[in-house]
């Protein structure tokens, strides 16, 4: 059977090798959200603790290292030294990314649950058993492969060419549009006496043979499950890096005598052991009715409760029915706008978001975008009544003036008295080498917020409305959208996101969302589509109060959203530990919104365009502009 996992989180622990304290480098860590320093089996267990598995009797661990690209000269540095040359971490794809295949592998071969009776006996793991497979190990095992099926650590490119089992690395991972996947076969014999050893390895041990159907060495008799660990990295962001000859790499760079990368795995068994045993007992290689699969969003909780640290998260619960206030007047009383009559930008109510989110935590802005936001002339400007903000893959003295904007926002961003680290500065402007596109972002967070509001002279339905027009083009992604002010409900999209417009790459579908839920990665959406065009002038308007949304396009609806809760399908705010909540957040007209408008290029939303495609079109359309005419906000009270 398998257990097929989210990403619980990625910090430097490392319960079993060094607990109580920071390990010496990040993993990537699926399963029980009680993961920790000080994690123990009974810990992952306990009944408050959840899984990001879909099989809840289990909230095992299951971790591996963070992946990297990062210069070839960073190869066989510690993870500081990967950073400090501006190396990056290698995502996971969204979803379930990190999958545990439970085989029943014995010396004859994987075991069949239509004779379950003959085979080589299967034991369930202690109930404290703690298992670290190192670079070693695997190595040693590595050798005696005769062929790459009998190989326990294998890689495969997906998306792209013959996706086949290789030993190492993709030639050019950037190819692997649906991500690169890493394979491993973990240790399944034990020598049946502790449940871990002082280097959490010597008491399991792998198959005398090919791991697929060998006996157990006498050392280690009892045959254990045979856990094949599948994590699936994101690509899609990466050919912006290899473009520039960088690798992919894990931290010191372990690699067996022929090149092949290596990584190390652990495992801490978190599992209802009677139900394991029961799985063994039943469940053979075909799918097993007792393994009920449940999708679930766990997270861990990073927030510090300071009355209660040990608190769960509570989820959210349905609010009661929401009732829209009595509006007092039909009249639309303009509140805010610009109509870009002037020759520039307006900078008494628009500011400039610049760089590439990594100021925040969020490099490439959290979506794998490739552009770089300045304040430049050249990427938003105003022209005969419009305002443009223009993508632009820059070259010659204009590149090399990206590239000092770009180290002079380091130092802006790392380098003040009361933060200053020298590290992140270098790592910065190590990354401002590798910049070429560039675009604009501007916000009115600094000027105007809006939502409506219940009071008797409040407005209680607000209206956004914005007249646009975009470009064709492979990476285009367009918006126009509004963020809270304050994040009131949590950071991202706890305290929610409303886009009123956004489109990408040949601009034919036009996109209505609202994002809200949990903090990432426990948050969700609800989006509407209708059909739009490039180089024609459009109107986008949503509607707002505090129970409802509305999106219109050229005067037509084509979508909508309401309070509500997780079961009937409304939006709904799982705060974070901390923070407050009410009835029909997080669009609940306590929390206000400024608006946004932006031009990125490549990122998630494109379909994870690569790299190559993206310069191609900004060479094609040097005009890949976005075109707003105006931005109004309406308020009926």
């Amino acid at each position: 059977w398998t257990v097929d996992c989210g990403i619980v989180t990625v910090e430097k622990s490392d319960p079993i090798r060094f607990p109580r304290q920071q390990g010496p480098h990040a993993h990537v860590v699926a399963g029980s959200a009680a993961y920790g320093p000080d994690a123990t089996n009974d810990l992952l267990r306990g009944g408050d603790s959840c899984t990001s598995c879909d099989v809840q009797q289990d909230k095992s661990a299951y971790w591996t290292n963070q992946l990297y690209v990062a210069p070839s000269e960073a190869l066989g540095s510690d993870e500081a030294g990967i950073l400090s040359r501006g190396g990056v971490p290698v995502p996971t794809k969204d979803g379930n990314a990190h999958i545990v295949y439970y085989k029943l592998i014995t010396k004859d071969g994987e075991r069949s649950n239509n004779d379950l009776g003959a085979w080589e006996p299967i034991v369930v793991f202690p109930p404290d058993m703690k298992m670290f497979v190192s670079e070693s190990m695997i190595l040693e095992k590595q050798k005696t492969a005769t062929n790459v099926f009998d190989a326990v650590l294998t890689y495969k490119c997906l998306g792209y060419g013959d996706q086949v089992d290789t030993l190492g690395f993709p030639s050019d991972p950037a190819l692997c549009s649906q991500g690169m996947r890493a394979q491993l076969t973990m240790p399944s014999c034990w020598n049946g006496q502790s449940s871990t050893t002082e280097d959490a390895s010597s008491h399991v041990a792998y198959p005398t043979g090919s791991w697929a159907g060998s006996p157990c060495p006498a050392s280690h008799p009892i045959r254990l499950p045979t856990l094949f660990y599948e994590v699936l990295y994101d690509m899609s962001s990466i050919g912006m890096y290899t473009n520039k000859g960088w690798v992919l790499q894990y931290p010191l760079n372990v690699r067996s005598e022929s090149g092949d990368p290596l990584f190390h795995a652990d495992f801490l068994n978190g599992w209802d052991q009677t139900f394991l045993q029961q799985a063994l007992n039943e469940c053979g290689v075909t799918p097993c009715p007792l393994i009920q699969k449940a999708f679930s969003a766990c997270v861990k909780n990073t927030e510090e409760n300071i009355d209660d640290p040990a608190s769960p998260a509570k989820p959210p619960s349905a609010p009661a029915k929401c009732v829209k206030p009595r509006r007092t007047s039909k009249k639309w009383d303009l509140v805010f706008s610009d109509e870009f009559d002037g020759e520039t930008l307006d900078t008494s109510k628009w500011s400039f978001d610049l760089g590439d989110g990594c100021q925040y935590n969020i490099c490439a802005w959290g979506n794998d975008e490739f552009q770089y936001y300045t304040n430049s002339s050249r990427n938003v400007y105003v022209r005969d009544g419009v305002l443009r903000i223009h993508s632009r893959l820059e070259t010659g003295e204009n590149l090399e003036e990206l590239r000092n904007f770009c180290r002079s926002m380091c130092v802006e961003h790392f380098g003040k008295p009361e933060s200053f680290d020298q590290a992140k500065i270098d790592a910065c402007a190590y990354r401002c080498d590798f910049q070429e596109i560039s675009s604009a972002r501007i916000t009115t967070r600094d000027s105007f917020s809006f939502a409506p509001k219940s009071g008797v002279d409040e407005y209680k339905l607000i209206k956004v409305e914005v007249k646009l027009r975009t470009t064709s083009g492979n990476g285009l992604w367009p918006a126009a959208w509004a963020l809270p002010t304050e994040s009131k409900y949590g950071v991202w999209a706890a305290s929610g996101e409303i886009d009123v417009y956004e489109s990408a790459n040949d601009q034919s579908l036009a996109h209505g969302t609202i994002h809200y839920g949990g903090q990432w990665p426990s948050n969700t959406y609800s989006t509407s589509t209708t059909r739009s065009s490039a180089g024609v002038w459009h109107r986008a308007l949503v509607y707002w109060d505090v129970c409802s949304m509305r999106w219109r396009l050229d005067g037509r609806q084509f979508g909508s959203a309401k309070s509500g809760s997780l079961e009937d399908g409304g939006w709904y705010s799982t705060p974070a530990e901390g923070y407050s909540t009410s009835p029909n957040a997080p669009f609940d007209g306590t929390n206000p919104f400024h608006l946004v408008l932006n031009q990125a290029v490549g990122g998630r939303f494109t379909g994870s365009m690569p790299y190559p495609a993206v310069t191609a079109t900004l060479m094609d359309t040097p005009d890949a502009t976005f075109e707003i005419a105006y931005v109004r906000v309406y308020g009926m009270k």
